[in-house]
């Protein structure tokens, strides 16, 4: 049984490190815990430079562009909402009299900073697949499946 178990896992292992083929002319972009970052083989890009890169494509080029929209509209108003948080916060801290009222609608302004974000990932997936593969299918939409092992056995994971 731990055999086929063995098998099972690298069958899959395999196939998946097939499918990761990328050229030097290939943007990829890589999430960390600072934010997103974009290269090109090796090369860390601005976003303008990405967006300058694929202006020869006019479907990725379109994507990019309305995905940076959402990222630049999401930091103005994911500033001013921490802004708007933060002013009561440290007026409390101080031993002033907070106006809460303040720190909800900066709640709420980071609350609409959220879809704002998640349109920037969705285009810019979408952007990058068009770009690398001249790939005309939403695939970003897709649902996608993985499978992992973990301590406690393989579990099978869908990702919208």
């Amino acid at each position: 049984m731990r055999y086929i178990f063995l098998m099972v896992v690298c069958a899959f292992s395999l196939s998946h490190s097939v499918a990761q083929t990328t050229t030097d002319t290939d943007l990829r972009m890589e999430k960390n815990f600072w934010g997103i970052k974009f290269y090109q083989g090796s090369k860390l890009l601005k976003p303008a430079e990405v967006l300058n890169i694929m202006k020869p494509n006019d479907q990725a080029y379109a994507a990019f562009k309305k995905a940076k929209t959402n990222a630049d509209a999401a930091s103005v108003v994911g500033f001013v909402g921490g802004a708007l948080i933060g002013w009561p916060l440290g007026t409390a801290i101080a031993g002033g009299d907070p106006q809460w009222g303040l720190a909800a609608g900066g709640a709420a302004l980071l609350l609409i900073g959220i879809p704002l974000s998640q349109g920037f990932t969705k285009n810019a997936n979408m952007a990058f697949d068009l770009y690398n593969h001249g790939d005309t299918t939403a695939k970003s939409y897709a649902p996608k499946m993985y499978v992992g092992v973990r301590g406690a056995g393989v579990g099978v994971a869908v990702r919208f």
